[in-house]
């Protein structure tokens, strides 16, 4: 019952002569990469190229973001359409922003939802793009609703289980600071950035069962683009903007982060992505957060797979 495009987008490098092992290797090479392009591409078309550069920043600094963006490829798939519906909105393009949203649904079974409640929301709050939102909304669940009423006639067979990520939770307090600063700018903004503030909004479901998602991975997403819109705000409020870029710059580059556990809780100071990419020891609060797939312990796993099931 899991949602069929990822498998399908992938199956031609297995008919290929590709291993498994090399194609999950070969996705978490290109998907971060594939997001902080697309946000840039979708940016620079809306605004200016500094804010463009913040919001990448903001976007590639949570180091749990990072593996989160690895770790769940088909959410981070929906991440990228959330932000060509995006471009779609600014353009008034509903046919194309209804197809995103469509294939969205196709490739992941919750995080669609949340992406279509924003844009419920944002029709609600910015009547100038009420008609293309809603037409973007209607088009998507009427191009997911041959798999939409599949999931429903088996939907007995859903059954939400206990997860060990669970108990415990990161969180990159200077930057959700910042992106709370940043929904009230893009509030009063209006115009397409509502919508950035209606995502905010519309990941919220998220706290009743994937908290740790919430507040570590995929639901960090709208809230560290507008915690880039926060630092060209502040930039912009200054006779010397490029020196508040520069401490803001260096405030971020540290990316304080909460982690709260069983044994307690504790700040890391510096606990960037740019850190953990390039330091010689594993991040000791995540030993086994690596999602480069160890063939040591992926190949063994999918042979009792495939010796317990059948096609």
């Amino acid at each position: 019952l899991y949602p069929p495009l990822f498998h399908l987008i992938s199956l031609p490098v297995v008919e290929w002569g590709s291993s498994l092992m090399a194609l999950a290797k070969g996705w978490c090479a290109a998907i971060f990469p594939l997001l902080l392009l697309t946000a840039w591409l979708v940016f620079s078309r809306i605004t200016t190229a500094r804010e463009s550069f913040l919001i990448l920043l903001a976007l590639s600094l949570p180091y749990s973001f990072y593996l989160g963006c690895l770790n769940y490829l088909p959410a981070t798939l929906v991440l990228v359409a959330a932000l060509g519906i995006l471009l779609a909105l600014f353009r008034h393009r509903w046919l194309a922003g209804g197809l995103l949203l469509a294939c969205a649904f196709w490739v992941h079974a919750g995080l669609p939802w949340l992406v279509a409640l924003g844009l419920l929301l944002f029709g609600l709050l910015e009547p100038a793009y009420r008609k293309t939102a809603w037409k973007i909304l209607l088009l998507g669940l009427m191009g997911a609703s041959p798999w939409l009423l599949h999931l429903a006639r088996h939907a007995s067979f859903f059954q939400l289980q206990p997860r060990g990520e669970e108990h415990s939770l990161e969180t990159p307090v200077a930057l959700v600071a910042l992106g709370l600063f940043g929904w009230v700018v893009a509030f009063r903004r209006g115009g397409i950035w509502r919508f950035l503030a209606a995502l905010g909004l519309g990941f919220l479901p998220m706290l009743s069962a994937y908290r740790f998602r919430f507040f570590a991975t995929q639901g960090l997403f709208p809230w560290m683009i507008l915690a880039g819109v926060a630092l060209e705000a502040a930039a912009g409020k200054l006779r010397r903007p490029w020196k508040a870029v520069l401490v803001l710059l260096a405030l971020g580059f540290a990316s304080p982060t909460l982690h709260v556990g069983p044994s307690g809780w504790k700040i890391v100071w510096a606990d960037a992505t740019l850190f953990h990419l390039t330091e010689s020891v594993p991040s000791k609060e995540r030993a086994t957060a690596n999602p480069l797939f160890f063939s040591k312990f992926m190949e063994p796993l999918a042979k009792e797979v495939r010796a317990h099931t059948s096609p």
